[in-house]
């Protein structure tokens, strides 16, 4: 098997090598690239295209779906990224997967195994065929920026608190509410649908309908019934406990470990 990383961390590329190596001495690396323009030089040079592609998407030069627009990349893809987990899911039925940094072991080999089933065993079957207009959905989603501040009611006074001093949102009685780091309580004119798209998803995750949580509002995540999660929340006085709804579990322990 043949294989192209376009990777612009050095330190990543090598251990994508090492973890390739070590799942099968046979994979040849036949170049990696760091770059949108090294990479669209080497196809417009005429070389043939590798077996699979391990893809990072923010390259040195630009979000590496612009390569597309100037190369048919027509081999199956395997899409690394730091980005969150959410924000790729529709990527799953265009690549042979995707992987969050830092790439795991048995995620790298889960996705290899995966392209064999899936390409390998025949080589009639369709290659991955990227969609235009959802790269462009994706762009602009990487594009967009989030909410840096909240202006809430103090008293008689409006404060600006940083989005980074809010450990969690919350409802109650049909009311959205912020939690500060100072355990202090302020009202907020959002829904949490509303603020799920203006939050930026790379700090703060949505556990259920009632809560939407930053990192540093966790004192503790353990187990649950049911396959679930329960979180030991920063000054909550919550009598009930605060699960993590079981669809969300695999996205929430990526959250936590990216």
């Amino acid at each position: 098997m043949k294989v192209l990383i376009i990777e612009d961390e050095v330190l990543a590329v090598e251990r994508l090598k090492d973890l390739l190596s070590a799942y099968d001495a046979s994979i040849e690396i036949i170049n990696d690239f760091d770059s949108i323009e090294s990479v669209v030089a080497y196809f417009q040079k005429g070389n043939a295209m590798p077996d699979l592609i391990l893809l990072d998407i923010q390259l040195a030069d630009g979000i590496s779906f612009k390569i597309f627009e100037k190369v048919d990349l027509s081999c199956p893809i395997i899409f690394t990224t730091a980005y969150d987990q959410y924000a790729l899911e529709a990527f799953k039925v265009n690549s042979v997967d995707y992987l969050l940094k830092p790439i795991q072991k048995t995620e790298l080999e889960k996705a290899l195994a995966k392209y064999k089933t899936i390409y390998a065993s025949s080589p009639t079957l369709p290659t991955s065929q990227i969609d235009q207009k959802l790269i462009q959905e994706m762009l602009t989603q990487m594009s967009k920026t989030y909410k840096k501040r909240f202006m809430v009611k103090s008293r008689q006074s409006l404060i600006g608190l940083p989005v980074e001093q809010v450990l969690f949102f919350f409802t109650e009685s049909k009311i959205s509410w912020l939690k500060d780091s100072d355990n202090k309580k302020y009202a907020v004119d959002y829904t949490l649908e509303e603020l799920e798209q203006l939050l930026d998803p790379n700090l703060f995750f949505r556990i259920n309908r009632k809560y939407i949580l930053s990192f540093p509002a966790i004192n503790k995540v353990s187990n649950y019934s049911n396959s679930r999660l329960i979180i030991d929340l920063k000054f909550s006085k919550e009598e009930e406990p605060i699960i993590v709804s079981r669809e969300k579990v695999k996205h929430f322990k990526n959250w936590l470990n990216q």
